[in-house]
């Protein structure tokens, strides 16, 4: 189902600290590299979940090498499927992908160049759209597949070079016109096949019909959904169809609209909202553009991603049978983002994998820095305001810049983009962005920096504090930085909220490893660094924005060491070992 309605979000708000295209990245020890997340270790970020955040038009994003189409800076998701890196070796050249869905307008500028053919599933000659709440639907599909790029005008598709075969079958859920639309992609042929329409029932002709396309090598995609339940949609419920949900605009999170569970094979972008930034934009029926959100839009990038995995293997081009079918899927599925997007926190309802176009069509696992959003979050404990954030007397640290791709610009690259505003002596900002307090500088001391660089600029208000000389919790007088616990097979483990499962407060002290002689450093928000050690087979759940761990859960056998980083530049650490029996 396609959603276009601007939905409530104040819930499920959390800060991102972003202007235009550039951002710091969470402060590490001076002279530290910034460790790379891959499956086996994950260095991340941890906030509070119960506030609001700002944000720029994504318009404005753009980065040298993306194509010249103006509104290519709205559509985020190419950043986060990594789909311009697949670019280099494929473009979905040579492939035809059947779009199956409740019409369309062909004529459309930024599509036309790559429409193939047109069919009307319905048999009543009338291809253009349907009336209605989705009327749009078809086009929009489409454009997400195989608008046309580099042509100067609105965005383009993941699969750009692609032609496209627009099938309609309305919107009435009708078993016959879907039977027909299948057997059409049969006769031409076709590679790939999208079905983002929802609401089919189970039947002896629709499975048949499925049957058919993939036994002549028609690899299919399908919406799993917006029903915010286990319960997938028919075709995507399918065994040989890849049923596909929905994750969130801001990094590695499901939709709450989005259908999850093990009948959901992998996420993709499907957005939120009816706005530029928060939505899927692609085209509509009048020639123009717009953004909506829902698995509806979130299947075609999976097909798109389908069509250039094909388009880069002459072997699987001419290909024509189950064989093919299965070789694809296998490349997209055990490709994945290593992640499990949690589609309602607290609970374990997500889907596991998200879509990466690059390691698809390489055929290779890439280990993600951050898994391409655009959005990174500060990494530090702030009071007050989530405009202010925290840093020690005595203490250092780096503020790397994040271009808006999600990768760190160089400190040769970033040197002199850096401004230390503030009439405070003991304070000093070098060039590249190594920003150190000195041990005198009175506790309290309010300060900026600016960073400025490619068009964008960026200012972060920060606080001086007590140096930290100690994390942990308290037990007969002594603060301790090390506890383990075990826990049941299956067990929700909150990673941010270490206390729940601790049962114990973590607390920052500055002072001596005595309670009685340690004062307590209050942070508003934040407990600093997150580092997750367990195996590699582990999906853990990632919250909103920058890859947060927010929960997991336990697996029997399994050993999980959390990390705790303090957020003020001292590094102090607390260490959580779970054990699950």
């Amino acid at each position: 189902m396609f959603n276009t309605l601007k939905r409530r979000l104040a819930v499920l708000m959390v800060p991102v600290i972003a202007v235009g295209g550039l951002y710091f990245a969470e402060p590490v020890k001076a002279d530290e590299d910034v460790k790379d997340l891959n499956e086996n270790v994950m260095s991340v970020n941890s906030m509070e979940d119960d506030e609001a955040f700002e944000t720029q038009s994504f318009s404005e994003r753009r980065r040298k090498g993306d194509p010249n189409d103006p509104d290519f800076g709205k559509q985020w998701f190419h950043y986060m499927i990594h789909d311009e890196e697949a670019w280099q070796k494929s473009t979905g050249k040579g492939v035809t992908v059947a779009v199956i869905d409740n019409g369309f307008n062909a004529e459309h500028p930024d599509l036309k160049a790559n429409v193939k053919g047109t069919y009307d599933a319905t048999g009543n000659n009338n291809f253009g759209p349907v009336s209605g709440r989705y009327a749009y639907q078809g086009t929009h599909v489409a454009g997400v597949i195989g608008a046309v790029k580099d042509n100067g005008i609105g965005g383009c598709g993941v699969a750009p070079d692609a032609s496209l075969y627009l099938i309609k079958v309305g919107d009435s859920a009708n078993t016959e016109y879907m039977v027909n639309a299948l057997k059409k992609c049969v006769e031409i042929k076709a590679d790939v096949v999208n079905i983002s329409v929802c609401g089919y029932k189970d039947s002896p002709e629709l499975k048949a019909a499925i049957d058919e396309a993939v036994n002549a090598g028609c690899v299919i995609a399908a919406a799993a959904g917006d029903g915010q339940s286990s319960n997938v949609d028919y075709p995507a419920a399918y065994e040989n169809v890849i049923s596909v949900g929905a994750s969130d605009y801001v990094s590695l999170r499901g939709t709450v609209y989005s259908a999850y569970g093990d009948a959901v094979d992998i996420a993709a972008p499907g957005g939120c909202g009816d706005g530029s930034d928060y939505g899927i934009y692609s085209l509509d029926n009048n020639g123009g553009y717009f953004a909506g959100y829902g698995t509806a839009l979130a299947s075609p990038m999976v097909s798109a991603t389908a069509a250039l995995v094909i388009s880069a293997d002459k072997k699987l081009l001419s290909d024509h049978s189950k064989k093919r079918v299965e070789a694809v899927r296998k490349r997209i599925l055990d490709n994945e983002i290593k992640a499990r997007y949690s589609c309602e926190l607290g609970t374990k309802n997500a889907v596991d994998g998200g879509l990466d176009c690059e390691g698809a069509v390489k055929n290779k696992s890439i280990k993600r820095k951050f898994f391409g959003t655009r959005y990174f979050r500060i990494n530090i404990g702030r009071f007050g305001s989530q405009d202010t954030v925290a840093i020690g007397k005595g203490r250092s640290v780096n503020l790397p810049l994040i271009d808006c791709k999600g990768y760190e610009i160089s400190k040769k690259d970033a040197k002199g983009a850096y401004k230390l505003n503030t009439s405070a002596n003991g304070i000093t900002l070098s060039d590249t962005g190594k920003l150190k307090v000195d041990k005198n500088v009175e506790a309290g001391t309010e300060f900026s920096v600016t960073a400025t660089y490619d068009g964008d600029s960026f200012t972060k208000k920060f606080k001086v504090c007590e140096p930290v000389t100690k994390m942990g919790f308290e037990e007969n007088g002594k603060i301790k930085s090390k506890a383990t616990v075990t826990v049941s097979d299956g067990t929700l483990i909150i990673a941010d909220a270490p206390w729940e499962t601790l049962n114990k407060e973590i607390r920052s002290y500055c002072g001596s490893s005595s309670s009685e002689n340690s004062t307590i450093v209050n942070y508003e928000y934040g407990i600093g660094n997150i580092d997750i050690k367990t195996s590699k087979d582990q999906y853990i759940s990632y919250y909103w924005l920058t890859g947060t761990p927010e929960e997991f859960v336990a697996q029997k056998g399994k050993k999980y060491t959390l990390t705790y980083t303090n957020p003020d530049g001292s590094h102090r650490k607390f260490k959580l070992v779970i054990k699950c029996k």
